[in-house]
């Protein structure tokens, strides 16, 4: 056993080796050359608020940025120079402060538009920057396709609308992982892509459900009668109460229901339209199976239900509800118990000499006001008697 560890140990850092091996440096950055005496990127070591990538090092024409170059850096602008002719997948991966990508004008590959990074005719979106401050995004009409991890990690993204012409989002989970998105919204034009009244992301004839968003107020979710295939990460990181998956499905894909890498969100019931037998028959990707461990509610119908009721009642001033809900606790319908108003019962008090009359108004609630004043009466001894004649003993 001491023999394979030791031998796995060796292997990584070999590996490792191999990644690092024949890398020079200049300035902030770690570089390779390339076999046509161009340099690659591989890492940046700086911490700069604005970074400005040369175009040149020791004369060499900087051409690439590889995987993970500029990983965590804090900086919040980049400036890209003409030389750059391809950029990695991830290559600014969880650069959390990054507000804005600025391409030289020159540059054949790739271009700028409001800090976002485009190819060079805007039809393939790159990069949407992690740190960039305004909640909804429209992509351009120009966009057909949407790079892997384009919006990966865009923090303050609240909505992104999908414009016309978009065809492909290269990722096996689409536009899963952006933290705080509540709606995708496409374009009633768009031929591929289609979203539902929650703002869930589906292929255009909704067989496909591609993404659940994130930061979705829902609790509960009815998955459509006509989706086949949960896609990879569609629920990933979301949080439900209950859903509801039909029948029609036969494939459950790589981490559709996968949880956050704390393992803290969870659905915590899945109803399921079909039997037992159906559900054994659903391909499952095996990586999905933490979340849907739990034995689903097999054979759900609305109409069959065992439902149960909670009431609120309303009060004077406050909204009552009554909710019903299915046994495996999924919110059927709802209705809203309009509050009812006070209603006052009136005691009159009368005046005497020295106080003043009212009318005290109280409701069943409690609470109570007064109005209807009439002025104390004085004394009054028209016998001259020396006595009130209203006998308040004065």
């Amino acid at each position: 056993m001491k023999k394979l560890v030791l031998l796995f140990t060796v292997l990584i850092l070999s590996l490792l080796f191999a990644v690092t091996a024949g890398a020079e440096s200049f300035e902030n950055y770690e570089y390779v050359l390339n076999s046509d005496d161009t340099v690659s990127i591989t890492r940046y070591f700086g911490n700069e608020v604005n970074v400005e990538i040369p175009s040149e090092i020791n004369g060499k024409a900087v051409v690439k940025i590889e995987e993970l170059a500029f990983e965590g850096c804090g900086f919040t602008q980049i400036f890209i120079p003409e030389s750059i002719s391809l950029i990695y997948t991830n290559a600014f991966n969880n650069c959390n402060y990054l507000k804005e990508y600025t391409v030289d004008e020159n540059n054949k590959i790739y271009t700028d538009d409001d800090g976002v990074l485009f190819n060079k005719d805007k039809t393939r979106l790159v990069l949407y920057p992690n740190a960039k401050s305004a909640e909804s995004y429209i992509i351009p009409d120009t966009v057909t396709s949407i790079d892997i991890c384009a919006f990966s990690l865009a923090r303050n993204l609240r909505s992104i609308t999908i414009s016309k012409n978009v065809e492909s989002i290269e990722s096996n989970h689409k536009l899963g992982g952006i933290l705080n998105i509540e709606r995708f919204i496409i374009s009633e034009n768009n031929k591929y892509f289609s979203n539902d009244e929650y703002g869930v992301l589906f292929n255009k004839d909704k067989t496909v459900l591609y993404n659940f968003p994130c930061e979705s107020q829902l609790r509960r979710y009815v998955i459509p009668g006509t989706v086949s295939m949960i896609a990879d990460f569609a629920f990933a990181t979301c949080t439900l109460d209950c859903i509801v998956i039909p029948s029609s499905v036969m494939e459950i894909c790589y981490s559709a229901f996968n949880s956050n890498v704390n393992n803290n969100i969870e659905i915590n019931h899945i109803a399921y339209e079909g039997s037992e037998t159906d559900w054994q028959k659903i391909e499952i990707s095996e990586h999905s199976n933490g979340r849907l461990s739990t034995t689903p509610h097999f054979e759900f119908n609305f109409s069959n239900e065992d439902i149960t009721t909670t009431v609120i009642e309303a009060t004077c001033v406050s909204e009552g509800y009554r909710k019903h809900f299915c046994s495996c606790r999924l919110e059927l319908s709802s209705e809203t118990i309009p509050a009812y108003g006070h209603s006052y019962k009136a005691e009159t008090t009368a005046p005497t000499c020295n106080s003043e009359g009212f009318t005290t108004h109280t409701c069943t609630c409690g609470s109570t006001y007064t109005d209807s004043y009439i002025k104390a009466l004085e004394h009054k001894d028209a016998n001259s008697d020396y006595e009130c004649d209203y006998g308040c003993g004065y």
